[in-house]
């Protein structure tokens, strides 16, 4: 379990860009060999999510009694993952025409809706390819 101070976990998150994704679903946990599927980049993002101190703001018209928390969604909010390390070998197995790649996202956006309070809601999700420079799939 990572153990981080919340303001230690706002610069973590400040610098988080890409996460290794090698497999779909389909995967048991035992063949994973240390890797992660979509359902643990969810999981592992959840964790930095209750990690992350919650932003508090004044109500206006206040004189800085009351302060509220900020919606818990946005603790991520603007977060852009970089998929890396699927494993290109499975390309040729996937029939659904959206190659390895594409399972693996559309895994990572149809998880999102289940945890609790939409709190993945707005973290968005890049798979990158091969040799793809980070800095160009950021637009």
């Amino acid at each position: 379990m990572l153990s981080l101070s919340p303001a230690r976990a706002r610069l973590t998150l400040a610098r988080l860009a890409q996460i290794e994704c090698s497999y779909d679903n389909s995967r048991p946990d035992e063949l994973l060999y240390g890797h992660l599927c979509p359902r643990h980049v969810l999981a592992e993002l959840a964790v930095l999510h209750e990690l992350l101190e919650p932003t508090r703001s004044r109500p206006s018209g206040s004189a800085g009694a009351g302060l509220i928390d900020e919606p818990l969604s946005a603790r991520l909010r603007g977060l852009r993952v970089h998929i890396i390390h699927v494993k290109e070998t499975l390309e040729a197995l996937t029939t659904d025409g959206g190659g390895i790649r594409g399972r693996v996202l559309r895994e990572l956006e149809e998880g999102k809706q289940f945890f609790e309070r939409g709190i993945l809601s707005e973290v968005d999700f890049k798979v990158v390819k091969r040799g793809e420079l980070l800095c160009a799939s950021c637009s």
